[in-house]
């Protein structure tokens, strides 16, 4: 194993990723090499120092004995935040890679071994995704200092590293499989394999979210009564528990648990190299020929009033949605902000704690229609010429294009709500009320998405595709939420509490209104933007 050559394709790989998502790959841009990344590492944790260290002085001062309660907080949350935040992040933007640029086919003409590889891999996503690592430091060296707990904090720190590279690890497992998957799928795969493969795909993504989830895994044994010993059998609470033993003087346990810590990254590590090398090359491409016939009819899309040119577009944009790799987050984050807030809810709260459960199934639903409103023009890439090209109206491009979203998203709405609905035990008004509230949130969070996506949608290939340019998707984003919670919230707390009365009532008359307006304003800017993009061929 030869450390240098790994050093320096981990620097090639940090800065490839640096310069894939930007318009321009300059090597002297000081924003495309990896010292931009550490000066980054250095100001936040700084900042974040500063600022705790000035907080917990503060409150300290008014109240004796903070410093260590936070310290007893904090710093064992240190490793399960650099691992859950790697592999969060990991799995939202290294899958959104493409194919094209993915494949790891280049590197076969290079001197390097699987384990130089992966090591290489895993050191480049660590050191990518190493900005809230330093976030925690920060604040954790400033509760070491105002507390005097050095050696648990050099502990936390330690761990904290070893969790970057645990996070790394579990990245470079799931790329080498969906590797090979994008690979088997990439061609015309008969429809029953196809369906199996993405289930299967998205089904062993959520396992490893919710297995290494430290907020979701703290809720389940808490709210179950497995406090204490049992969580002592999970690996992702393995550093957590060498951290909390070492602050309380039991360093036997802290050093049990620490080298448990060191062996399950091993362990992860042989695993990693293991299926790197088996899914090391390329699938073979297996080519079936037969007759296909397109723009066939889609009975099931008639029905929906969908005209037989935007029908064959929703086809077309459902199997694309469906085959694309990078696609597969905007799949995978409506599915674990579900359940993971299923899980979360708490059905013997009684009813103060209804308003809570219809805002949440409003907002995820709405976050997941601007999601795909946003990118939906964006997918088409160099695509959009052929629309140019062809006699394609912009008003069956819109309709096809937000027909898509609220279909997919009206349906997600609809089963979150009868989930909702079950894990509460909501009454038949409150159930119906919550579904309404939802399903408007889509339709506000589809014209909104598709406003900003007919004027900012970015088609340039990349290896990590934009979809819709960064400060707008940010705008976007921002304000998708601001209006949900501005339109969903008076809605949930209406429908949730009719204890409220005359003040509910009003409450369900604002929302309303408010979300009618916000609906036929984002339809017409909507419109306007799709009819003004397609009426020219951008340069």
């Amino acid at each position: 194993m030869d450390l240098h050559r790994i050093r320096r394709m981990a620097e090639v790989l940090v800065a490839s990723q640096l310069r894939s998502g930007r318009a321009s790959s300059n090597p002297h841009s000081f924003l495309g090499r990896g010292v931009a990344l550490l000066v980054l590492d250095v100001v936040a944790a700084l900042a974040a120092f500063g600022f705790t260290l000035w907080v917990v002085d503060g409150l300290a001062s008014i109240q004796p004995g903070f410093g260590a309660l936070a310290a007893g907080l904090v710093l064992p949350l240190i490793p399960a935040i650099a691992v859950g935040l790697v592999l969060v992040a990991g799995v939202m933007f290294e899958l959104t890679t493409t194919a094209r640029f993915a494949s790891s086919d280049a590197v076969n003409w290079l001197p390097l071994r699987p384990i130089e590889y992966v090591l290489a891999s895993t050191f480049a996503i660590a050191f990518s995704y190493s900005l809230s690592l330093a976030l925690a430091l920060g604040a954790g060296a400033a509760i070491a200092v105002a507390t005097g707990e050095y050696l648990t904090y050099l502990l936390a720190a330690g761990l904290g590293v070893l969790g970057l590279l645990e996070g790394g690890f579990l990245i470079e497992m799931i790329r080498a499989v969906t590797q090979r998957v994008s690979a088997v799928v990439a061609g015309r795969a008969a429809r029953v394999s196809l369906a199996l493969r993405i289930v299967g795909v998205l089904v062993m993504l959520l396992a490893l979210q919710f297995a290494f989830n430290p907020v979701l895994l703290y809720d389940v044994v808490g709210t179950s009564g497995l406090n204490g010993t049992w969580t002592a059998v999970i690996p992702i609470l393995w550093g957590t528990h060498s951290v909390e033993a070492a602050g309380r003087g039991d360093l036997l346990s802290g050093a049990v648990f620490a080298a448990a810590t060191v062996a399950l990254s091993a362990l992860l590590l042989a695993a990693a190299v293991r299926l790197r090398a088996r899914y090391w090359n390329p699938v073979a491409p297996e080519l079936k020929l037969s007759p296909h016939e397109y723009g066939a009819s889609h009975p099931w899309l008639r029905r929906f009033g969908f005209g037989p040119l935007e029908a064959s577009l929703v086809g077309k944009d459902l199997q694309g949605l469906l085959r694309r790799r990078e696609m597969t987050p905007f799949l995978l984050l409506p599915l674990v902000l579900g359940a993971v807030g299923l899980l979360g809810l708490d059905p013997g709260a009684g009813p103060s704690s209804v308003p809570g459960a219809v805002l949440w199934g409003g907002m995820v639903a709405g976050l997941f229609a601007l999601f795909l409103s946003t990118t939906s023009l964006g997918q088409e890439r160099r695509g959009v010429l052929n629309l140019y090209a062809n006699p394609v109206p912009p008003r069956s491009v819109f309709r096809a294009k937000a027909g898509l979203v609220l279909l997919l998203a009206g349906t997600f709405a609809v089963v979150l709500t009868g989930a909702v609905s079950l894990r509460m035990g909501l009454d038949l008004p409150t159930t119906i009320g919550t579904g309404a509230s939802a399903l408007a949130a889509v339709a506000e969070s589809t014209f909104l998405g598709l406003a900003f996506a007919a004027r900012y949608s970015d088609f340039q290939e990349r290896p990590r595709p934009q979809y819709l340019r960064p400060t707008a998707m940010l705008a976007a984003s921002l304000g998708g939420m601001f209006v949900l919670l501005l339109t969903v919230g008076p809605l949930a707390f209406a429908i949730g509490d009719p204890a409220l009365g005359a003040i509910g009532l009003d409450f369900l008359l604002f929302g309303a209104l408010l979300a009618t307006v916000v609906i036929g304003l984002g339809f017409w800017s909507a419109r306007r933007g799709v009819d003004r993009l397609f009426a020219e061929m951008p340069s």
